[in-house]
């Protein structure tokens, strides 16, 4: 089963024997250039790595490391999620130390 729906920019995708249901969603983004959106996912995984790295360190214990697997997981969503108000704090933060450093 194949369905374009033009308002909500949504794919259905069902298998019929019901082993796969597969649901694709399409995003279309009107001002992001593919650069933008590469810049976020990057900036995401990255940060999302460091605090991993910071939680779990060398450690061994798998408890520890799952957390830590948990961890980079909503560090990553999170950041994705709001990459553009991070890129924009740290625009102003880079700005203000240029500003001093100039002086």
């Amino acid at each position: 089963m194949l369905q374009d729906n033009n308002t909500e920019n949504k794919v259905d995708y069902a298998r019929t024997n019901g082993q796969i249901d597969l649901k694709v969603e399409l995003i279309e983004h009107k001002n992001e250039s593919i650069l933008d959106i590469t810049t976020n996912v990057a900036m995401a995984y990255i940060t999302a790595y460091l605090c991993k790295r910071l939680l779990v360190g060398n450690s061994t214990n798998p408890v520890r490391k799952i957390g830590g697997l948990i961890v980079e997981m909503l560090v990553a969503n999170e950041v994705y999620k709001n990459a553009d108000t991070i890129k924009m704090v740290g625009s102003k933060i880079a700005h203000k130390i240029v500003k001093k450093l100039n002086r």
